[in-house]
């Protein structure tokens, strides 16, 4: 169910900054991204803050996206250069 919710002019200040730069799609993205910020900065478990940190990063991708930044892949050249990655792991 949705929640509407009233945030202190600066805080809009800075959601609305945040979408208009393009790195969230929209407020809610900016809030939830904060929240679970927050939730993981609370949490003493580590699968917690990895799932925060995730989900933040694909925030910012689909937000990429949007602005139409993203590029074009080829899944066996991603496979090449993770496996000659792994074979020369001190470069």
């Amino acid at each position: 169910m949705p929640m509407q919710i009233n945030l202190h002019p600066e805080i809009k200040r800075y959601v609305e900054a945040e979408v208009a730069a393009g790195h969230f799609s929209d407020a809610d993205s900016v809030v939830n991204s904060a929240v679970l910020a927050l939730r993981a900065e609370q949490s003493d478990e580590p699968s917690v803050k990895h799932r925060a940190y995730l989900r933040a990063r694909l925030d910012e991708a689909l937000a990429s996206l949007d602005r139409g930044e993203g590029r074009p892949w080829c899944a066996e050249q991603i496979k090449q250069r993770i496996g000659d990655q792994a074979a020369s792991p001190g470069e």
